[in-house]
């Protein structure tokens, strides 16, 4: 027996001798190994089921990513943002927009079996965007979709804020509030001529586009806008009633 066999504890995949311990293979004969037809398949993804924002671990049989090697992750055909988490062989990915269902999580890379890509069941969003306008003193909805992300915290109470209420034919069924489009703090950086960032008050503007993230009901529901001026603590009825009703818009997802 020569030394190397000796020395070596692999295993054989596709014809190939894999070494247990790199340091002890001639340089020469990872060189042919490497290059031998064997794809990583997919062994475990944990959890297999997630909704859009959430994240999922992926367990490679084999090292196929390091730090220095893009990842190129796949759920249901649409890029999903990945990333390497320490071991060569686990990469952790965030469930991309997309509608709820039986789908695959699959990898792009060179070295990768992309028929052997595992199955994976995207659940319903948690959240709903909404991208609104403020125009004319009012609210109006200029695009919505299913995503993930934070419902919206309540904005500092310190500061002009637009309070909303979510309502269906159930009643109320969230309330928040984010620091006003126009009138709330308005804060300008700029650098000066020594480096130095300077920060102070803009003006305020006629007109803004911002979003806000609420429930994803499964059925069309209202979203009241109110203003609340500055120190109204709208966690107390007496709060809530001191609000003023700027207008209402209904969503049909």
């Amino acid at each position: 027996m020569s030394r190397w066999e000796s020395l070596a504890t692999g295993r054989i995949k596709n014809g190939s001798f894999d070494f247990a311990d790199r340091s002890l293979a001639p340089k020469r004969f990872y060189q042919v190994a490497e290059s031998s037809n064997y794809l990583a398949q997919i062994l475990d993804v944990s959890p297999a089921a997630g909704s859009p924002g959430m994240t999922t671990r992926v367990r490679l049989d084999r090292p196929l990513f390091d730090a220095r090697t893009p990842i190129h992750a796949l759920i249901g055909g649409v890029p999903a943002h990945a990333r390497w988490i320490g071991a060569e062989d686990v990469v952790e990915v965030q469930v991309p927009n997309i509608p709820a269902g039986p789908t695959q999580i699959a990898f792009r890379h060179r070295e990768f079996d992309s028929a052997g890509a595992a199955p994976f069941e995207v659940l319903p969003a948690r959240a709903r965007q909404l991208v609104l306008a403020w125009a004319g003193g009012e609210c109006r909805l200029l695009t919505t979709e299913a995503r993930g992300g934070q419902l919206l915290t309540a904005a500092e109470p310190d500061h002009t804020r637009l309070a909303f209420d979510l309502v269906n034919e159930h009643g109320l069924i969230y309330a928040g509030s984010l620091l006003h489009p126009v009138r709330g703090r308005l804060e300008v950086v700029d650098d000066s001529e020594r480096g130095e960032p300077l920060m102070h008050a803009s003006r305020n503007l006629p007109d803004a586009v911002f979003a806000i993230h609420v429930p994803n009901l499964p059925g069309p529901f209202t979203i009241r806008f109110y203003e609340a001026a500055a120190g109204v603590d709208l966690t107390t009825e007496r709060g809530r009633a001191e609000r003023r009703f700027v207008n209402e818009i209904t969503v049909k997802p």
